[in-house]
């Protein structure tokens, strides 16, 4: 990737997480980072919650 790219890549703060996001979630599937279970929800915001654990988590916790 060259430089110009990126930088289109990262040019609003919201292009930026979604680049990142896609790097930390294969294919999208978001999991708790507690439990491993994939059964999470959207709460309020862009945080997930976990059905198994109750663990509440955003995007980028554990990385």
């Amino acid at each position: 990737m060259d430089l110009k790219s990126f930088e289109a890549l990262i040019k609003t703060e919201n292009s930026a997480r979604l680049f990142l996001a896609k790097l930390c979630w294969k294919n999208s599937h978001r999991f708790c980072t507690r439990c491993r279970s994939y059964k999470v929800y959207r709460i309020a915001g862009k945080k997930f919650r976990c059905k198994r654990c109750a663990y509440t988590f955003h995007e980028f916790t554990g990385r």
